[in-house]
């Protein structure tokens, strides 16, 4: 049915879309060093931390079912492969939420007139950084094949 696959669209451009915005804009205001504007960013952002896994499970129950429906095998290469990337964008947002809690916690914890020695050390740490471009690849990968569907018959 056409609906659930509208909806699976939308839920996963939605998910998307906090997810690059909000990871965007996070790193730019932690590498401001502006202890204010990160304490009351990142504290804004819990609930969208909140609603961008909830948006991507409303994605796969959506895609899922569209799968069904639509009579595809579920063990198609293509969706296989997505399903290992998607996976991989969960391990992903599990470093940057890590690096966001913890982002939230020490910009509690700091001076407002200058970044703690704490704070400083989690906003130059490369791994998050990593994460958001792993992420955003995974994305790239991910909307490919859902749209040119390679490896099927």
């Amino acid at each position: 049915m056409l609906i659930f696959k509208y909806l699976h669209i939308l839920s996963m451009f939605g998910a998307v879309g906090l997810v690059v915005g909000t990871d965007l804009l996070l790193h730019r205001v932690a590498h401001s060093g502006d202890v204010r504007a990160i304490r009351t960013t990142f504290a804004l952002f819990k609930p969208i931390n909140f609603a961008i896994p909830v948006m991507f499970a409303l994605g796969l129950i959506f895609g899922l079912i569209t799968a069904f429906t639509g009579q595809l095998n579920f063990l198609a290469p293509w969706l296989i492969l997505s399903y290992i990337v998607f996976g991989l964008t969960f391990t992903i947002g599990g470093i940057a939420g890590k690096w966001t809690a913890n982002m939230a916690q020490e910009a509690a914890a700091s001076p407002d007139d200058a970044p703690s020695a704490e704070l400083t050390a989690l906003i130059n740490q490369r791994a998050p950084r990593f994460a958001s471009y792993m992420g955003f690849l995974a994305v790239i990968v991910i909307v490919f094949l859902m749209v040119v569907k390679p490896f099927s018959t």
